[in-house]
């Protein structure tokens, strides 16, 4: 399956997914979480955890280069943030891991009161 079948289908699911997210009257929570893959990229994930606790994942962008530089993390998340602000999603709440790019990170936007931030281990 290619071409624009599956563009369509995209679109389509991404439709679906922003749709579930604006409609949540209480706001969303996302959590990043990275990991590595088996071409042994480094993945930031991103997840959407809606009020009522359904999980969506949202999208897996490779920071290799990136990892350990913390402004680098720092300028992807607020990209993120500008999307998710786009999408007309109500974000509540940020969680991260204990990475120290990824603490850096926190404790700049620790200035966005309008978030808060998590943490877990």
């Amino acid at each position: 399956m290619g071409g624009r079948v599956l563009d369509d289908e995209s679109k389509a699911l991404e439709n679906e997914m922003t749709q579930t997210l604006k409609n949540d009257s209480v706001g969303v929570t996302l959590s990043f979480d990275g990991w590595t893959n088996v071409l042994n990229q480094n993945l930031l994930g991103s997840v959407f955890i809606t009020s009522e606790g359904k999980v969506i994942i949202w999208k897996a962008v490779d920071v290799s280069d990136e990892l350990e530089r913390w402004k680098e993390v720092i300028e992807k998340t607020e990209t993120l943030f500008k999307e998710i602000d786009k999408m007309g999603v109500n974000l509540i709440a940020v969680v991260t891991d204990s990475a120290p790019s990824y603490a850096a990170a926190r404790y700049v936007f620790i200035d966005f009161k309008k978030y808060l931030f998590m943490l877990y281990y």
